[in-house]
């Protein structure tokens, strides 16, 4: 009987250690996915800040050029999800 008792606890613990670790790796892909996402957006943001940076270089005759005016936030706010 004792016997018995031990091969079922053991392959009880064996179980929850291999569903534990299964769930960890489905949160760190979750997780992962998560901050490719952010990369992704803030990537995107940079770029565009390029783009909106300079596209008024080649489009104006820089000769007739007076003013220029450019309206930008001073502070960005975090973009937390987490």
């Amino acid at each position: 009987m004792s016997y018995t008792l031990w091969f079922f606890w053991l392959v009880g613990v064996f179980v929850m250690c291999v569903h534990l670790l299964n769930m960890l790796v489905g949160m760190m892909g979750n997780i992962q996915g998560i901050e490719s996402e952010k990369r992704q957006m803030y990537n995107l943001k940079y770029k565009l800040n390029v783009v909106v940076d300079n596209w008024w270089i080649n489009a104006i005759n820089p000769n007739g050029l007076k003013y220029l005016i450019s309206a930008t936030t001073l502070v960005e706010e975090d973009e937390e999800e987490l």
